[in-house]
């Protein structure tokens, strides 16, 4: 038995399937799957959808080791949302994939940075933005 609980926040995972049958025994792999666990991803409370793409700023702000990354998105797009450092190597990639429509919250934890200016990029299609993020330990 499998518990989703032991799965750690910000990896991603791998899964396929195949069946059995006693008679016939087993059947082909399901192609790969893939995902990756966040700690929090909200749609808005009043059932509105954005129409914009936006990437707010980061709360709390400074922070210490976790920090908010609220974003919308008002249609279907692959969306990628990567933390930088003050020398623009990617320190993190929080999303990588295709969005539905809504307003939603990535986290973030620095634990394993060190104090510092980072920058969160938000890239959906030709859309892009930037923030900038202050962690201090």
């Amino acid at each position: 038995s499998f518990a989703l609980a032991n799965l750690n926040y910000f990896t991603p995972y791998y899964w396929r399937v195949r069946g059995h049958n006693t008679a016939y025994g087993d059947g082909n792999w399901a192609p790969l799957r893939r995902f990756r666990t966040m700690m929090s991803t909200s749609v808005a409370d009043d059932g509105t959808l954005p129409t914009r793409f936006e990437l707010g700023q980061n709360y709390p702000n400074p922070f210490n080791p976790i920090t908010r990354i609220p974003y919308s998105v008002p249609f279907n797009q692959h969306v990628a949302l990567k933390v930088y450092d003050l020398l623009g190597r990617e320190i993190s990639e929080l999303v990588n994939e295709e969005v539905q429509p809504g307003r939603y919250t990535a986290l973030w934890d620095g634990s394993n940075e060190p104090s510092g200016t980072y920058f969160v990029v938000l890239r959906a299609g030709n859309f892009t933005a930037t923030s900038k993020m202050l962690l201090l330990k």
